[in-house]
């Protein structure tokens, strides 16, 4: 069983995704999704990540953060994991408010082509609730690589000089970053 499959994700959008859809993104962004990140997008699609079916529990989906040597002064730090983004459109989802920037290719296009903040070979796949995101690396500096993007601590003069000064690292592969996801309340 693929570790999508143990917790429930909560949205009007969360549906499988269409082949037809995932292929139109990775053509927009020029990459080829790493394989299990793809197959959550057609099993899943995002949404919120819950333990249960109770989308009211007042638990977060929580997930450490390797800042490697960077700031906070510890080397290990935890994020709320808010919202996957889904690659459908949000067309008929929500009629007053369709909410691109929690689609695929909203996100991309505001933090990639309009202003690109990221580093070259990393797409956004989700959102903690503060703005910040997290990234799946499609190249370097390690393919297939979850990262933790940091909105508070990106700095337009450090970009070009160090393009990882607000990043954390989070799991190797997409399928590991699911399984160390925690729930728990915050205190």
């Amino acid at each position: 069983m693929l570790p999508w499959h143990k917790i429930a994700f909560h949205s009007k959008a969360t549906r499988p995704g269409l082949p037809s859809r995932v292929q139109a993104f990775e053509q927009l962004a020029r990459v080829s999704l790493p394989e299990d990140y793809r197959q959550f997008l057609l099993d899943i699609n995002g949404g919120r990540p819950c333990r249960s079916t109770d989308a009211g529990s007042r638990e977060y989906a929580l997930i450490d953060i390797d800042w490697q040597g960077r700031p906070p002064a510890v080397s290990h730090d935890v994020a709320i994991v808010d919202y996957l983004l889904s690659v459908e459109s949000w067309e008929n989802v929500y009629e007053e408010s369709k909410g691109s920037s929690l689609t695929l290719e909203g996100c991309y296009r505001v933090f990639v082509l309009e202003e690109p903040r990221i580093p070259s070979d990393f797409i956004p796949i989700g959102r903690d609730p503060g703005g910040s995101l997290f990234l799946i690396c499609t190249g370097n500096p390690q393919p297939s690589s979850v990262w933790f993007w940091a909105r508070d601590w990106f700095s337009w003069e450090l970009k070009d000089q160090d393009p990882f000064h607000n990043m954390g690292f989070v799991a190797p592969r997409f399928v590991d970053f699911i399984e160390r996801i925690k729930f728990s309340t915050i205190d």
